[in-house]
């Protein structure tokens, strides 16, 4: 039995198979939804709450698991038994971040079997300060991510990424260079799949559309966006997404769109 027919195996009172994928299911500003609340840039000596809520897809009922991850370590983390219905959520509390910059990772994940544990879907936002030297002032602030969640196999899917470019120097602003690519991930490394250079004036919004093809079932790809930093002549991670497309064969599959409440600190 592959992992895309393994529906909702009960074992030990334990639903397996399903595909754990962030959600849209966080109440924000004017009524919106979202998947993932985040920052800005650092907020220094303050505390500041993250959140983010998955849903489960592919299977009545699957045993899950829900975190939130940073440059610390583990700073929310739940399992649960969950069905194709019901939304959870998971947030933390984190003060007094002044460094460089800061990694923050909500993942949604699912048991394939008692044993096998796949983080399923998960975004990471790298914090910058307002004024960074590596960045020179420049961040981009994540808005949304579509990809599929189940595709039909030997099929091109698409993948969006909305962001803002934005500025926090206090010289003047100018054009920058930002890299968008696609991959997919196997151990011990990537493969780009497809990629695109763009040039935003801070204030400006985008949304970039890569393609790939859907070959293996539950393979993982990774979306992402970068600023190049021209002075160390290298890019610097800003925002991404990482998922895994579960087979939906003989259907064409379907879409989730994840959206960000990037706010203010």
């Amino acid at each position: 039995m592959t992992k895309s027919h393994a529906r909702g195996i009960t074992v030990k009172g334990r639903s397996y198979g399903g595909s754990n994928f962030l959600y849209d299911c966080l109440s924000g500003s004017y009524g919106l939804k979202y998947a993932f609340k985040t920052y800005e840039y650092l907020w220094g000596a303050k505390q500041v709450t993250f959140e983010c809520c998955a849903l489960n897809w592919a299977a009545d009922k699957s045993y899950n698991a829900l975190a939130i991850y940073s440059d610390r370590g583990v700073e929310a983390y739940e399992e649960y038994e969950a069905d194709s219905a019901t939304t959870r959520t998971v947030s933390c509390t984190i003060g007094s971040v002044t460094g460089d910059s800061f990694l923050i990772e909500p993942s949604a994940g699912t048991y394939l079997s008692a044993t096998d544990f796949i983080w399923t879907c998960y975004i990471f936002h790298m914090i910058y300060k307002k004024q960074q030297d590596l960045t020179h002032g420049y961040y981009l602030i994540p808005v949304y991510f579509s990809v599929p969640y189940t595709r039909r196999l030997n099929t091109e899917f698409e993948a969006a990424i909305g962001v803002k470019a934005a500025y926090g120097g206090t010289g003047t602003p100018s054009e920058q260079r930002y890299h968008f690519q696609l991959v997919e991930l196997y151990n011990g490394g990537q493969t780009l799949l497809d990629e695109e250079i763009v040039f935003m004036e801070p204030g400006e919004a985008r949304a970039l559309t890569l393609r790939a093809t859907f070959d293996e079932d539950m393979k993982q790809y990774c979306l992402s966006a970068w600023y190049y930093d021209a002075s160390a002549n290298e890019y610097r991670r800003m925002c991404g997404i990482c998922w895994r497309i579960k087979d939906a064969s003989p259907g064409s599959g379907e879409y989730a769109t994840i959206d960000i409440d990037c706010v203010e600190p």
